[in-house]
């Protein structure tokens, strides 16, 4: 992805960047670190399942 702004005065700044594809967010976790709250929500407390995470 490629952008231009044109300032105010006439300057410009060209900048670069990756899109999304299309259904993907900047908010999906890996497969893995879902398996492992749904496990660790087995035997524990939410605030424990951070405390781990963090």
């Amino acid at each position: 992805m490629a952008l231009v702004i044109h300032w105010q005065g006439g300057d410009h700044t060209r900048m670069t960047g990756k899109k999304n594809k299309i259904g993907q967010t900047r908010w999906a976790v890996k497969a893995d670190v879902v398996d492992l709250v749904r496990n660790l929500a087995r035997q524990l407390p939410d605030l424990s399942i951070a405390a781990i995470l963090n």
